[in-house]
């Protein structure tokens, strides 16, 4: 499905053993130009608002940013209630509380911009049709919350679990290796893969 690229993971300090990080904003970036320049610059307005950014370099599809918070990541001590933030490469964040759901008001998601969007067709396995759609930039959620939401029924998952769990959603010929060069995808339904599996997964969540 052409996840060979999301196994580069480039970190934006090595810590050691055990620090505890109460909030991480993951950015994933291709090596495009438009968005790997602006990368430092996200990530260090991130940390200015006290919020570890982790890196991670990978194709064009941005997926993997749904899975923060199962990623092995490595020197950090990670609980239920740290905070993982979906975020975009390019995008300018100067305000906390745009972006981080208030665990002191008992609220362990908060979605930015929640209402921008139409709808987004649900993932090929799970049917023919559409729900609302959530943009990536930002979701805001606790562990907990996360692995409620999509699913997850492990704290740490490796790259091959991943990939089969994106292949239950979307099946085995939806992605392609060639897609991360495809430049004619942008705003197509591989494009939105993201905003698709969420969106679904977040309806559902709610309907529980």
């Amino acid at each position: 499905m052409g996840c060979q690229n999301m196994t580069s993971y480039v970190f934006s300090r090595t810590p050691n053993d055990g620090v505890s990080v109460k909030e991480v904003v993951i950015l994933s970036s291709s090596f495009n130009l438009r968005y790997i320049f602006l990368l430092p610059f996200a990530a260090s307005l991130w940390k200015k608002l006290g919020v570890q950014p982790i890196i991670i370099l990978i194709g064009e599809k941005s997926i993997i940013r749904l899975f923060g918070a199962i990623l092995p990541l490595p020197g950090y001590s990670i609980s239920d209630e740290t905070i993982f933030i979906t975020s975009d490469a390019d995008l300018a964040v100067f305000n906390r509380s745009n972006h981080i759901p208030s665990l002191k008001n008992q609220k362990t998601i908060h979605l930015y911009n929640s209402n921008c969007c139409e709808s987004v067709n649900v993932p090929p396995n799970r049917g023919n049709y559409a729900v609302k759609m959530y943009p990536m930039g930002t979701i805001g959620a606790t562990r907990q919350t996360w692995k409620n939401i999509m699913g997850f029924k492990k704290d740490v998952f490796n790259i091959d679990e991943i990939e089969e769990y994106v292949q239950k959603e979307f099946g085995t010929q939806f992605f392609n290796p060639s897609d991360d060069t495809n430049t004619t995808l942008i705003g197509s339904s591989i494009w939105y893969s993201d905003q698709s599996l969420f969106s679904y997964k977040f309806d559902e969540w709610m309907e529980m």
